[in-house]
C-alpha cells in the first residue's frame, strides 16, 4: 500500500511537470507567430526584387515615360544605380528601343550600359549587356498590349562607372537625334594628318566631304597597326551626317576602312585609343593608300618588281570589261621561272574593296588565277610576303590576259 502510494506520488509530479512545459511552449509559439508574420510581409518585398526594382514594389514609380521617336538624356550619377523607363505598347505592334551609349552612338555620350527590358507582369523580355542599340534597335512585341518597362545599368563588367546615355523608342527607323559632331578639323585628300591625345580618355574629331556613289579609304597608322612611328593604340570611327556609325575599327594601315554613301555628305572621324599617344591619319578615292599607289598593268606583258622591306606591300591593277575572265599570273620563288627569290601572297579587289580572291604562297604559273567583274570597273592587286614569312623580301614578277597560255 505505501509503495502503491508513492508510485502515485511519483506519476502526480511528472504530470505537473509536463503541463508547464507545454504551457511554455504554448507562449512560445504565439510570439514566434507574430514574427513570422512580420516575416511574411518582408517576402512580398522579396517578390518585387524579383520582377527587377531591387526590392521595390512591382512595378518601379521612379520611372520615366518616354515618348515615342523622341531621345531622353540621361546620365547614372552613382555607382551600381539604376534607372527607368516606360512606354505604353499596343497589342501586336513590334516597338524599336534605342539607345546612345559610349559602345555605340553619334559619340556624345559616356557610358557603356547595359538596357532590360520587362513586361507589365515584371517578365523580362530582353537583356543586353553592353551590346548596343544605334544601328539596329532592339525590338519587343506585346501580344496583349501593356506597358514596356526599360531598366538601364551601367555596363555589368563596369557597373561601377558612371556617365551618361541616351534612349528612346519608335515604331520605325530611328528617332532623329538631331546629332552636331564636336568641334572637327578638316582633312586634306591624299594628305596625312598626324594627331595626338593628350589626356586618356581623350578623343580628337576630323571630317571630309563625299561625293555620292563614290568609295572613299580610311586610314590609320597608330601604335598597334603602322609605320613604327606612332604611339597610341589608336582607334577610329566614322559617322554620317545624321550620326548613323559608318565603321568602327582598330586597323586600317595597309587597307582601307572604305565609305560610300549613296547621297554624299559630310563623314566625321572620331580617334580614340588605349591611354595617350601619337597616331596619323589619311584618306583618299581609292582602295589603295595614297602615299603608296598602284602600278597598272599591261594586257599580255609581265611586271617585274621586288619587296625590300619586311612587311612591305606592292599594288597593282588593271581594267576589266563586264562579263570577261580575267586570268592572273605571277612568278615567285614558289612557282616560277628559277629567277625570283620571293614567295608571295595576292590579294585581289574591285573598286568598292570587296575581296575577290586570296592566294597566300599557292602560285600561280602553271595556273592562273581568275577574276570575273558582272559590270565591269578596276581589278586592284595587292602583293606581299607569304603570310609565315611575312617579314621576308625578294623579287617577282606578276601578269594578266584574257585568254590563251602564259604571258
Amino acid at each position: 500500500m505505501k509503495n502503491k502510494t508513492k508510485l502515485i506520488g511519483i506519476i502526480t509530479t511528472i504530470i505537473v511537470i509536463i503541463f508547464l512545459i507545454a504551457s511554455c511552449n504554448l507562449g512560445d509559439d504565439d510570439d514566434t507567430g507574430g514574427t513570422s508574420g512580420t516575416g511574411g510581409t518582408g517576402g512580398t518585398g522579396g517578390t518585387g526584387g524579383t520582377g527587377g526594382t531591387g526590392g521595390n514594389t512591382w512595378p518601379p514609380s521612379n520611372r520615366t515615360p518616354l515618348v515615342e521617336n523622341q531621345w531622353v538624356n540621361g546620365s547614372i550619377n552613382t555607382p551600381g544605380s539604376e534607372i527607368w523607363y516606360s512606354f505604353p505598347a499596343a497589342g501586336g505592334t513590334p516597338y524599336a528601343i534605342w539607345w546612345n551609349d559610349s559602345q555605340q552612338g553619334d559619340g556624345s555620350k559616356t557610358l557603356r550600359v547595359r538596357v532590360r527590358a520587362y513586361d507589365s507582369s515584371g517578365t523580362e523580355l530582353f537583356n543586353h549587356d553592353g551590346t548596343g542599340a544605334w544601328n539596329t534597335a532592339r525590338t519587343v512585341n506585346l501580344i496583349s498590349g501593356g506597358t514596356v518597362f526599360l531598366r538601364v545599368t551601367a555596363l555589368s563588367l563596369q557597373s561601377n562607372s558612371t556617365g551618361t546615355f541616351a534612349i528612346g523608342y519608335s515604331t520605325g527607323p530611328r528617332p532623329v537625334s538631331g546629332w552636331m559632331p564636336p568641334a572637327h578639323t578638316l582633312l586634306t585628300v591624299n594628305q596625312w594628318m598626324d594627331g595626338s591625345i593628350a589626356t586618356s580618355g581623350g578623343q580628337a574629331w576630323y571630317s571630309f566631304n563625299v561625293a555620292a556613289n563614290t568609295t572613299y579609304g580610311v586610314w590609320l597608322n597608330g601604335s598597334n597597326a603602322g609605320d613604327g612611328s606612332k604611339t597610341m593604340n589608336a582607334r577610329v570611327r566614322a559617322y554620317d551626317n545624321n550620326g548613323t556609325i559608318l565603321f568602327d575599327n582598330f586597323s586600317g594601315f595597309h587597307f582601307p576602312n572604305t565609305i560610300n554613301l549613296t547621297t554624299g555628305g559630310m563623314v566625321y572621324l572620331r580617334v580614340t585609343g588605349s591611354g595617350t599617344g601619337t597616331f596619323g591619319l589619311i584618306y583618299g578615292t581609292s582602295i589603295v593608300r595614297p602615299d603608296l599607289g598602284h602600278t597598272p598593268l599591261t594586257e599580255g606583258q609581265w611586271t617585274h618588281s621586288n619587296i625590300n622591306t619586311p612587311g612591305g606591300v606592292a599594288w597593282y591593277s588593271f581594267p576589266a570589261a563586264g562579263g570577261t575572265p580575267y586570268a592572273i599570273w605571277w612568278n615567285d620563288s614558289q612557282q616560277g621561272d628559277g629567277s625570283k627569290t620571293l614567295r608571295v601572297r595576292v590579294r585581289a579587289y574591285d573598286s568598292s574593296g570587296t575581296q575577290l580572291f586570296d592566294h597566300d604562297g599557292t602560285g600561280a604559273w602553271n595556273t592562273a588565277r581568275t577574276v570575273n567583274l558582272i559590270s565591269g570597273g578596276t581589278v586592284f592587286l595587292r602583293v606581299t610576303a607569304l603570310s609565315w614569312q611575312s617579314n621576308s623580301t625578294g623579287t617577282f614578277a606578276i601578269g594578266y590576259n584574257t585568254g590563251g597560255p602564259r604571258p
